[in-house]
């Protein structure tokens, strides 16, 4: 199996290599030290890392709101860690405990509308070796199955994450709304296709 290295990947690459060049050309006119050239090495490569788990981190929370839209409980799973909490807030008032109830959670939950939609934006992330903590604020469009009132949602996730296994997945997700409305949407629905 080969490495096939993300487009974020390859950018990081491309940079860590010309600052490199660049680094050991201005070695050359100006003497700078062999260990000094070392120091900006391994800087750069704290800093590739950095690059690499933020954006890691980001297909974690773009991936959670895809299968939470497309209604796919495998790929929800599969974001969790052992021991995850997702935790909804005010005015639901639920959580769930354990990768293994995560799928059929969102499924269940999910299954009482007709459409749903998480557009996340305003990601904040700081990573810290194999943790991190985020702020993703959230826009959620939705409308009910039975009585065909919509919901619209203006919310925060605060989420904690580890690195398992050499991938990033949610311990804890709490979820706090700070808008909710209830506008009547009366337009035509059209079914997300399959991938």
């Amino acid at each position: 199996m080969h490495f096939i290295p993300s487009f974020t990947e390859k950018v990081a690459i491309g940079l860590l290599l010309t600052t490199l060049f660049t680094l050991n050309s201005c070695n050359q006119r100006t003497g700078q030290s062999t260990e000094q050239l070392q120091k900006d090495f391994d800087n750069l490569k704290v800093q590739h890392r950095q690059l690499l788990d933020e954006s890691e981190i980001r297909n974690t929370i773009y991936r959670f709101s895809d299968a939470a839209n497309r209604k796919d409980g495998e790929q929800f799973q599969s974001l969790w860690a052992k021991e995850g909490v997702w935790k909804i807030g005010p005015p639901i008032n639920v959580e769930f405990k354990g990768k293994e109830n995560m799928g059929a959670s969102v499924i269940k939950m999910l299954g009482l509308w007709d459409f749903f939609v998480q557009m996340p934006s305003a990601l904040v992330i700081q990573v810290n070796g194999d943790t991190a903590t985020a702020r993703v604020y959230v826009n959620e469009v939705a409308r009910r199955s039975d009585d065909k009132h919509g919901n619209y949602n203006l919310s925060m996730y605060e989420d904690e994450l580890i690195k398992e296994d050499g991938k990033w997945v949610f311990i804890k997700r709490t979820y706090h709304t700070v808008y909710q409305d209830a506008p009547d949407y009366k337009g035509l629905i059209q079914p997300l296709p399959k991938f």
